[in-house]
């Protein structure tokens, strides 16, 4: 479920709450109630998007005496676009018993049901809300938000995301450190990256989309290794209970220091199970590929499959997955050596973001990826020729922390490192990389 545009989808109804419930509150208060004051910078703090301030004045307006429904309900509102989906579940909880509240407490525990990933619960809360409602708005809100946990995007939305970056790169050519090539010391680089989802239609149980990719990375000094990448998809997705299916045609083009490495296209396929609060995903990829210049020895075919698990971990999510990688390419020949360019690889994967604060999410990953190529190298080692089937055994471990500025920005430290152990010593390497940036997500 695309949880950032659910975010932003009920923004405007949100803020429409606070007003339609804190403005009438506010006009029959005694204005010089104790709390009353803080009552309403918190309102206004919200509206202008200061929700962990907004929090703070609702939490001293209870503090100096100021009670009542109505300052749970905002109380809960800030809790929940601040992430902090248990403390809005209890809030909207104990407003279930107010007949006054009874349907948009209802409404906005199925909002926090989905975030927090329990699909089946936000449906029923959802559903309800529906069935009961007095309020003809709040049942075509709850209807767009089933759709959007389905799976369906609510009419043709756009959605993006970009970052941008600096950073450190110890061995950018992932060659030995002591292989002698020119260029084998660390770099500094720049690097972004923009990602754009398009809803092109929306109906009862399908909708097609288009997905864009670009990445862009700038080395300072090796300017050979600097790399662009864009992709392009086109989706059709179908779904029922608990299930999703996406079928896609997909595109690739790569280029490292300005000339095209290869180009891709093929197709796509993937289809995931809810199973209680976790999800199980199971994802194809078939791809013809083309090498561009002088890389026709990368031409052929590339496959991909990955098994992926998902599951809440208190307020965090756990990930595992399992990839296979095949490639029938045509490979290298040169004179009495021969290169093999048709790795077949199994990896292994592990995921964990939790937030540590309102505002603070760090990230931590280890994985680790056997390969063995399809055929002997055949190279010359001190004029003789030797031959050697070349496998490799990469581990790496990586760590990242998100900081919110405001919504929809944030500051973006991470680090990563790897440390490839090939039977050809001259594949084995280590690098190091850190990058600091600022991300953007929208809609």
């Amino acid at each position: 479920m695309a949880v950032h545009g659910l975010r932003r989808l009920f923004q405007g109804v949100l803020a429409a709450c606070v007003l339609g419930r804190s403005g009438g509150a506010g006009a029959a208060a005694d204005p010089f109630a104790p709390g009353q004051t803080d009552f309403l910078v918190g309102v206004e703090a919200f509206h202008a998007g200061y929700y962990d301030a907004a929090l703070a004045a609702f939490e001293q307006a209870r503090a100096a005496g100021f009670a009542g429904h109505t300052l749970d309900f905002n109380t809960g509102l800030a809790d929940y676009k601040l992430g902090r989906y248990p403390q809005a579940r209890a809030v909207f909880e104990r407003l279930l018993a107010d007949p006054e509240f009874v349907d948009v407490a209802e409404f906005h525990l199925g909002l926090v049901a989905a975030q927090q990933g329990q699909q089946d619960l936000a449906l029923r809360h959802l559903r309800r809300v529906q069935g009961t409602a007095r309020s003809a708005k709040l049942k075509a809100l709850a209807q767009a938000a089933l759709e959007r946990v389905q799976g369906r995007p609510a009419g043709n939305r756009s959605n993006f995301y970009a970052s941008a970056g600096l950073g450190y790169d110890s061995n950018p050519v992932l060659l030995t450190d002591n292989s002698g090539m020119p260029g084998q010391g660390p770099d500094w680089f720049g690097e972004a990256f923009g990602a754009l989802g398009y809803s092109l239609a929306s109906r009862a149980s399908s909708s097609d989309q288009l997905r864009a990719n670009v990445y862009l990375r700038q080395y300072h000094h090796d300017t050979d290794l600097s790399q662009q990448d864009g992709s392009l998809a086109v989706e059709h997705s179908i779904w029922g209970q608990g299930w999703r299916l996406d079928l896609g045609l997909t595109g690739d083009t790569f280029f490292v220091g300005g000339e095209n490495l290869q180009s891709s296209g093929g197709i796509s396929l993937q289809g995931s199970q809810r199973i209680g609060s976790s999800t199980l995903a199971l994802r194809y990829q078939g791809s013809r590929v083309a090498g561009g210049g002088g890389s026709t020895y990368l031409d052929g075919w590339q496959q991909d499959a990955d098994l992926i698990w998902s599951q809440p971990l208190g307020p965090g999510r756990l990930r595992l997955d399992y990839a296979f990688e095949a490639n029938a390419r045509r490979d290298l020949n040169d004179g009495a050596e021969f290169f093999s360019e048709s790795p077949a690889r199994h990896g292994l994967g592990l995921r964990l973001v939790e937030p540590l604060s309102d505002r603070l999410t760090v990230e931590t990953r280890a994985a680790y990826r056997y390969t063995r190529y399809r055929d002997a190298d055949r190279f010359l080692v001190d004029g003789v020729l030797a031959q050697e089937r070349r496998t490799e055994k990469l581990a790496q471990l990586g760590a990242s922390a998100r900081y919110r500025l405001y919504p929809g920005w944030n500051v973006l430290l991470q680090y990563d490192y790897s440390h490839n152990l090939a039977n050809i010593p001259g594949f084995n390497y280590s690098r190091h990389t850190a990058v600091m940036g600022l991300e953007w997500l929208g809609s």
